[in-house]
């Protein structure tokens, strides 16, 4: 009997190891109700490990649009442009592909244009990181959908500066930006902004020879476009748009010659133009391709 008592006692207070620690920035996963605001929580983490592998699963998680209903709640879409200006290369990275995913979805979007994140995000069209850069444009393009979503951009100065971006930026990029400066043109003011900022010279001189397929056909969309303008068209005829245009219809690829020929048809509704695309060179090229 006294051994026994001995035993029970030394299983009721011996001394248990401490529990293992864990791991560094290990992201701790809470479920139901708690999920995002824990994930939210850990977004704003004083730990740099931690808020970067949040920023990993909310790539993942935002895939769920309940997700992202519960980030918004949360109080997420205002800190995630934010983050896309941190120092930290791995964060401006994750935050912004967190956002390309997040305005795709009404709830997400809607808030991040609450949050004013156009405004915030203007700087980093300048990033150094391509791909920082390349979910902004996205990021951008996917928020900008929407009647909302484009006025924002217009009163966060955005036409101008993509009218620049689109000739200078990166070739690999110069699509993206063109898809952004395609959707701000739909907007009254956003149109007035970019053809003050010579929108129609610079979108011609990306038809020119010898540029990348996707520039070619993303510059011709947004010409048409902007071509729905008067002044615009004028514009384009002065600049020998119309030359440019025919000769992408009769030598380009499928989808720059359709492209090309959707601005070429808006800029032959004037009879400036009419009379420009009818000259015998030019039709030549239109009707041999």
């Amino acid at each position: 009997m006294a051994e026994v008592a001995i035993e029970n006692r030394v299983y009721r207070y011996e001394a248990k190891p401490q529990p293992t620690a864990n791991e560094p920035g290990k992201i701790v996963e809470a479920f139901g109700l708690g999920k995002c605001p824990k994930l939210a929580e850990q977004v704003r983490s004083d730990s740099l490990l931690v808020r970067v592998n949040t920023l990993r699963v909310l790539c993942e998680e935002f895939k769920n649009p309940t997700i992202i209903a519960g980030s918004v709640k949360a109080g997420l879409m205002s800190t995630l442009p934010k983050m896309a200006l941190d120092s930290d290369i791995d964060t401006r990275k994750f935050s912004s592909k967190a956002m390309v995913a997040a305005a795709r979805d009404y709830n997400g979007r809607t808030a991040l244009l609450k949050a004013r994140a156009p405004e915030t995000m203007f700087k980093a069209l300048d990033d150094s990181s391509v791909d920082v850069r390349r979910n902004i444009y996205e990021a951008l393009a996917n928020a900008s959908t929407t009647g909302p979503g484009t006025r924002a951009l217009v009163d966060a100065g955005y036409p101008a500066r993509l009218v620049d971006k689109a000739v200078n930026e990166t070739e690999e990029l110069q699509p993206l930006a063109l898809r952004v400066l395609c959707n701000v043109t739909k907007h009254r003011g956003g149109l007035e902004a970019a053809l003050a900022a010579s929108l129609v010279e610079n979108l011609i001189g990306l038809l020119t020879e010898g540029r990348p397929v996707e520039v070619q056909r993303e510059a011709s969309v947004t010409l048409a476009i902007a071509c729905f303008d008067d002044m615009a068209k004028i514009i384009a005829i002065q600049n020998n748009g119309v030359s440019m245009l025919a000769e992408l219809v009769s030598k380009a690829e499928t989808d720059v010659r359709s492209a090309a020929m959707g601005a070429l048809m808006m800029i032959t509704t004037v009879d400036a133009g009419e009379s420009t695309s009818t000259s015998p060179r030019r039709t030549a090229a239109l009707t041999n391709r």
